[in-house]
């Protein structure tokens, strides 16, 4: 597991400062690879929070910021649209196992019923 790099508590930061962390969560960076028939693509991901960075010249805190929260913000709207779809599919279960309650009891019901008669 990775460590988070704090300067203020960790006495290995001098030998660890230069790799690079987050500018979000300050967890390190790590180099992926993307392979493909044409070519092999490399970028930095962060392990903890997914953020990408294509190439260390695109490493701009205030860019990147600005694209993150913009990211962010569209992924917060599709998980609350999947939320959504997700409540809608609970209640219609919830819906559903209530009417087969009442029909399970209903059957028992006129079972015992027509064991009496």
């Amino acid at each position: 597991m990775l460590k988070k790099v704090d300067p203020r508590k960790s006495k290995y930061y001098k030998k660890h400062k230069k790799l690079l962390t987050c500018p979000y969560c300050g967890w390190e960076m790590m180099l992926y690879y993307s392979y493909s028939y044409d070519s092999t693509f490399a970028y930095w991901q962060c392990p903890k929070c997914g953020l990408e960075v294509p190439d260390l010249s695109d490493f701009d805190r205030v860019k990147l910021r600005k694209d993150y929260r913009k990211y962010l913000k569209l992924r917060i709207r599709d998980l609350r649209f999947k939320l959504d779809l997700f409540k809608k599919r609970l209640h219609m279960y919830a819906k559903f196992f209530k009417d087969e309650k009442e029909v399970a009891r209903a059957v028992v019901e006129e079972l015992q019923s027509s064991n009496s008669n």
